[in-house]
């Protein structure tokens, strides 16, 4: 898994503390890259990795 991915999946970090932390400007830029990469936002992404 990708640490950026990691780091939202499994911390209680917000997106915006988690986007700081692994170098995206904001928020923002934090999901469009999930969008882009992965297919969904990291809202989404955490609520599957956490049900699985």
């Amino acid at each position: 898994m990708d640490p950026r991915a990691r780091a939202l999946a499994c911390g209680s970090r917000r997106a915006g503390e988690v986007a700081a932390k692994v170098g995206f400007a904001d928020r923002a830029h934090l999901t469009r890259h999930f969008r882009r990469h992965l297919g969904v936002p990291p809202a989404a992404y955490r609520r599957d990795v956490a049900a699985h």
